[in-house]
């Protein structure tokens, strides 16, 4: 009898339960599960009960197939089949078929806990799963799945431990089933146990039947103290208490006696897997590895234990962390893979451990493994130790309070005070930016109970940097009094010494023994290195109307950091019990009274700008404290006089200074005193100069700005700018002459290398202090010192007024005989003079280094105020230096240059508001202007070119829109040399983006200059192909222009068009002359053919303007087609150009353009339009005709070819 067969509708939802896609599966099984619960209610409505129970009891377990026929006869026909389908679908290894048909059947078990008894699903898994003949491995792995899969299913489904007539010998079965798969296979008894203890969870969850619990108790109970132990035997051991395995020592597994055990096992979870697969490898049934990458879930189950608490009788963690991984898992002879197993062990245990037992992790191997496996990319468990850090970081995010005590173990014992620069990592600035404000402050008093303990300088600095990294990391979370905290320490251990420390706070740790003077300094530079980025850093401050407003160099309350610094520095030289001041000089001792007196008469003037000079001073007396420098009172003086200056009004300065030459302002004295402490090599003394420098940029005026501009050494007169027409000249006669003798060019390189040989440049101090060696040992005579000492002495040879030295001169008979301590005596001299010599050098180099570091600061202060006053007109001052600064790259630093050239670009050139200047202003500006026009004239480099164009539309922007009528006739005539220079000059380097880029941003100046940009269009000016070209451009440029502006519209058409159309027509006369076919008379058919080009567009936009204004006949005004027709006949009769088709073909369409332009109605216009279409065709007739023939006899080889081809396969096909 044939068994139930399913409808179309719930076969083809078993195919998408092997989806890989989850949802997909998840759906499917839903809808047949659903479908199937359906029928079934649908036949128990309609079935009495009797006759679905039938007769008969329920079939024993034994007979598979008495429980079918019991399936079939008490489910539904769909029910019974998809049952039976899904327990044949677990051996299948089609995709994700096994998890897809385990939850649907789960599924559907669990609603057919009346109906299907345990022992029936495991007989009917049983005869699924069994083979009916020899079968390979592949399908004995799938059959054993499929059991794992079933048991799987009847014990999440609850119908293994909820049905009512549930028996403990099915429960053993079960089990039973389960030790078998494990003893099958060695690769199965993981999974198999793994279903063993969530057998047991679920017999021991609530709910639960005692009996059947007892049962499942009993049977694992059994199965876990039996033969030898295994990691699966003890982790069913951990789920049942009061159960000892013989070969342990104590009840509880993990106790401490039973530790080096247990490390035994999990060590070698896999030796039984690398058994059986060295047995495998023998009889070549297996060639795959033994060991699994994946560590065993006992860890899991262990380590769920601790983190619950549950631990009574266990050891404590520490100890079993010590004996079962560090020492195991990460000994020195542990291999790869077993501290592989050891980092997934750790990131496992990490999120789990309370904070308290997290730090237990950080062991001694694992560190030491850890920090050689991040050292490198190269190393072989680099992925595993990366992923490690990142989990540090994950936990530390969710539990900042963790943070501190893994930082403390990351750069304690077992590690490394420098733990991120070993590791090439971030992980401890990551650790401290992810803590909170508690944890950052126990590292803080960390660092510096580390400082005060050691007695290592080496430690002691790295605490100090440590301190000045906290301050620096914006992305640390330090407090206001933290930070404080801080800089107290810092100022009291490189300031004070300790005498009796406070009761509380950093300051109560002193250190022992005391710092040494290295220490000390290294403590005030970090104090000042600590005030510079705090001047530098941005807080967010809340105003009276609830909004916030980002202010520089202040705390949350708004006080400037220094301010807070100076008070502190103040309590502690009051606090005379706990501390002593180190100050001895007494020079710097009253600098200092000085200065504070100052700083209560700033405080008190309450003037404008008071609050930056108060910084300044502030600023000064703590670099007095600092560095303690001679000229300490000379820097509080001129403070003094500058605030006199700056607080006093006008008419006290000015009868102050009525004896005086010339009046210095309190703001030019101001910027005195900053440039001097620009001189000085510190970083705090620059910070605090930008910022006081910002503060006065309102009040700075002309003459401070060029001050400032001097400070950078510059001579604003490019080199060589005086003989440019000189160089150009000889350039050109250079170009000119044409043919030299061999012997004068032999005679001429013979000089050249004489002449590199005398301009290589002699130190004539080393030579003489050399001379003077060889002479004292009678190496040298008189007369040939003296006639080295002037080597240009009539009748003195050069090569004779050197000193000889042996091996130099054919007569040895003059070199005395030397000793060795002779020798030896010389060489010692010798290499004094030349150590003597680079070090010289050496100063030299650094002299070089402070005055380009100098320069650096310098432009750092232009550039601010060029931020700040973009629109005023002092402005302009900043203008010329800093391109002759950018213009001098290859003379001084570079960067300096770049920096030059970026300050000028993009804070002065791009500035949205232009300055206002006055007459007397724009003619500096025209000035500027000028000889930026000349080193654009001159320079080969692009980056220099591209600054030129930029500073020139800048000026000329200012020119133009301020200028009279006399400096407009003068930028119109600087504007016509350059144009005049780059069109005859051949040597002039200017690139046409220079000019092009005026003209297209200014119409009104290329408006007039049309008539220069004419002359160079001209056939007949002898100007290069090129520059013609780039002409041509130019002037199309201006006219279109000109077209879009509305005051020169009109003018294009009246006035510009008809010079354009005279100029081309003569240059077509010129060209088809007869004195002008030879290419020496620039009338080549290259420039013909751009000549006729740019005509060819002049006419379109006569066209495009005459169609907006009132005079449509414009264009045949202009254009006359006379004298297009007697230039085609002209071209058509010279010798030259009859053979060109091309220019023929141009000049056929500019008659067609001018001719079709003139038509009145719309039928004329579709006439002309149609003879214009047919003279353009005409006029390129010759050059398309020959185009399209030869296309044609292509396309026909083509299709010849393709042709054949198919005859070939039609052949082909019928052979076959």
């Amino acid at each position: 009898m044939p068994g139930p067969q399913p409808s179309s509708s719930s076969l083809s939802l078993f195919w998408d339960l092997a989806s890989p896609q989850e949802e997909k599966r998840i759906a499917s099984s839903s809808q047949l599960v659903s479908t199937l619960l359906g029928q079934q209610s649908a036949l128990v409505a309609t079935t009495s009960r009797s006759t679905l129970d039938g007769d008969d009891q329920p079939p024993s377990d034994a007979d598979a197939a008495d429980i079918e026929a019991y399936l079939d006869r008490c489910l539904a026909s769909e029910v019974s089949y998809s049952l039976r389908r899904l327990i044949r679908g677990l051996a299948s290894p089609r995709q994700q078929s096994r998890v897809g048909f385990a939850v649907a059947l789960t599924e559907l078990l669990s609603n057919l806990t009346t109906l299907v008894r345990p022992g029936h699903f495991l007989t009917l898994l049983r005869k699924y799963s069994t083979p009916s003949g020899s079968i390979d491995g592949f399908e004995q792995r799938n059959l054993l799945f499929a059991r794992l899969f079933g048991v799987h299913s009847l014990v999440r489904s609850g119908l293994l431990l909820s049905h009512p007539q549930a028996s403990p010998q099915e429960v053993a079965a079960a089990v039973d089933l389960l030790v078998e798969l494990g003893e099958t296979k060695a690769w199965m008894r993981e999974s198999a146990a793994w279903e063993l203890v969530e057998m047991l969870q679920a017999a021991q969850a609530e709910g639960s039947s005692s009996r059947l619990k007892d049962a499942v108790m009993s049977s694992l109970g059994a199965y876990a103290t039996s033969s030898d132990i295994t990691p699966e035997k003890l982790a069913l051991m951990l789920q049942l208490p009061g159960r000892q395995h013989p070969n342990l020592k104590a009840s509880h597994p993990l106790s401490s006696a039973n530790l080096p055990a247990v490390a035994k096992i999990l060590r070698n979870a896999s030796s039984s897997l690398e058994k059986e697969a060295a047995e495998d490898a023998a009889t070549k049934q297996d060639r795959t590895g033994a060991h699994n990458p994946r560590a065993h879930f006992v860890w899991d189950t262990i380590l769920a234990l601790y983190a619950s608490g549950s631990t009574k009788g266990a050891a404590p963690f520490g100890d079993f962390w010590r004996i079962a991984v560090d020492d195991s898992l990460f000994a020195t002879n542990a291999t790869p893979e077993r501290k592989s197993w050891g980092f997934q062990i750790f990131s496992r245990a990490l999120p789990l451990l309370p904070a308290s037992d997290k730090p237990l992790l950080l062991s001694p191997n694992f560190m030491r493994t850890w920090i050689n496996q991040l050292a490198g990319g190269d190393r072989l468990l680099h992925k595993a130790a990366v992923q490690a850090a990142e989990v540090v970081q994950a936990t530390v995010k969710e539990e900042p309070r963790a943070g501190f005590a893994l930082v403390v173990q990351l750069l304690g014992k077992h590690g490394n005070q420098n733990f991120d620069k070993l590791t090439k990592t971030k992980t401890i600035e990551g650790l401290l930016g992810q803590m909170d404000g508690e944890g950052v402050d126990q590292y803080v008093h960390y660092v510096v109970e580390s400082i005060s303990s050691s007695h290592e300088d080496a430690k002691r600095r790295w605490g100090l940097d440590q301190l000045l990294n906290l301050v620096r990391n914006t992305a640390v979370p330090t407090s206001d009094a933290c930070v404080e905290s801080i800089l107290s320490y810092l100022v009291v251990g490189g300031l004070f010494a300790w005498k009796k420390p406070p009761a509380k706070g950093l300051l109560a740790l002193q250190p022992k023994p005391a710092f040494s003077d290295e220490i000390r300094g290294l403590c005030r530079s970090r104090w000042l290195s600590c005030l510079t980025d705090l001047m530098d850093r941005t807080t967010a401050l809340g105003t009276e109307e609830g909004k916030t407003r980002r202010v520089q160099g202040v705390d949350s309350k708004g006080v400037p950091w220094l301010r807070n610094a100076w008070n502190g520095l103040q309590t502690i030289s009051k606090d005379s019990k706990s501390f002593s001041s180190s100050l001895e000089d007494e020079t710097v001792k009253e600098a200092v009274a000085n200065g504070e007196k100052l700083l209560i008469k700033v405080h008190k003037s309450k003037k404008e700008r008071s609050e930056a000079f108060e910084t300044l001073v502030i600023a000064t007396l703590l670099y007095i404290y600092e560095a303690g420098p001679e000229d300490a009172n000379d820097l509080i003086t001129q403070l003094t006089d500058c605030h006199e200056r700056l607080s006093a009004p006008a008419t006290a300065v000015a009868k102050r200074n009525d004896e005086e030459e010339e009046e210095i302002s309190g703001i030019e004295l101001l910027l005195d005193y900053l440039v001097g402490l620009l001189e000085r090599p510190s970083a705090f003394l620059r910070a605090v100069t930008e910022h006081v420098f910002a503060a006065y940029v309102p009040d700075m005026n002309r003459g401070s700005v060029e001050h400032l501009v001097d400070q950078l050494g510059l001579n604003e007169e490019p080199e060589g700018a005086e003989g440019e027409d000189d160089e150009d000249d000889e350039m050109e006669d250079r170009e000119e002459a044409g043919e030299t003798s061999e012997a004068t060019s032999s005679d001429s390189d013979d000089e050249d290398e004489d002449d590199e040989d005398d301009d290589e440049e002699v130190d004539e101090d080393l030579r003489n202090a050399v001379s003077e060696v060889l002479k004292a040992a009678g190496m040298a005579d008189e007369d040939e010192d003296e006639d080295a000492a002037d080597p240009d002495a009539e009748g003195v040879d050069k090569d004779v007024a050197r000193p000889q030295v042996n091996g130099d001169d054919s007569d040895n008979e003059s070199v005395p005989d030397l000793t060795d301590d002779q020798m030896m005596q010389i060489d010692d001299q010798l290499g004094d003079i030349f150590r003597a010599r680079l070090q010289s050098r050496k100063e030299t180099k650094e002299a070089k280094a402070e005055s380009v570091a100098f320069q650096h600061k310098v432009l750092d202060l232009l550039a601010i105020f060029a931020k700040r006053r973009s629109s005023s007109a002092e402005v302009l001052v900043l203008a010329r230096p800093l391109f002759v600064l950018a213009s001098e790259g290859d003379d001084i630093d570079r960067s300096l240059a770049t920096k030059a050239g970026t300050v000028l670009r993009s804070s002065i050139c791009k500035a949205k508001e232009m300055p206002q200047v006055d007459e007397d202003g724009l003619e500096g500006v025209l000035e500027d202007l000028e000889a930026v026009h000349g080193l654009a004239r001159r320079t080969t480099s692009g980056d220099l070119a591209s600054l030129a164009s930029v500073v020139n539309l800048y000026l000329t922007r200012i020119c133009l829109g301020e200028a009279g009528d006399e400096l407009n006739a003068k930028l119109i005539r600087l504007y016509e040399e350059t144009l005049k220079d780059f069109l005859t000059r051949s040597a002039s380097q200017l690139k046409p983006s220079f000019l092009l880029d005026a003209l297209k941003r200014f119409p009104r100046l290329g408006w007039q200059l049309r008539s220069v940009l004419l002359e160079g269009c001209s056939l007949s000016a002898s100007i290069k192909a090129f520059r013609q070209q780039q002409a041509f451009q130019m002037l199309l440029a201006v006219l279109n222009q000109a077209a879009g502006a509305v005051e020169l519209k009109e003018q294009v058409v009246t006035k510009a068009m008809p010079e354009v159309a005279t100029v081309v027509f003569s240059s077509i006369a010129f060209a088809t002359a007869s004195h002008s076919t030879s290419s020496e008379g620039g009338a080549s058919a290259g420039k013909v053919k751009e000549l006729l080009k740019f005509a060819l567009q002049a006419v379109r936009l006569t066209q495009r303007v005459s169609a907006t204004t009132s005079s449509p006949e414009a264009v045949r005004s202009v254009w006359k087609p006379t004298k297009i027709r007697d230039a085609l006949e002209t071209m058509g009769q010279s010798e030259q150009f009859k053979q060109s088709t091309s220019l023929q073909g141009l000049l056929k369409q500019m008659l067609a353009l001018v001719e079709g332009g003139s038509a009145s109605n719309g039928a004329a216009k579709g006439k002309k339009n149609k003879d214009r279409r047919n003279s353009v065709s005409e006029a390129n007739g010759v050059e398309e005709g020959a185009v399209k023939s030869k296309k044609q006899k292509v396309n026909g080889d083509a299709a010849k070819a393709l042709q054949g081809k198919k005859k070939q396969k039609k052949k082909g096909q019928a052979a076959a």
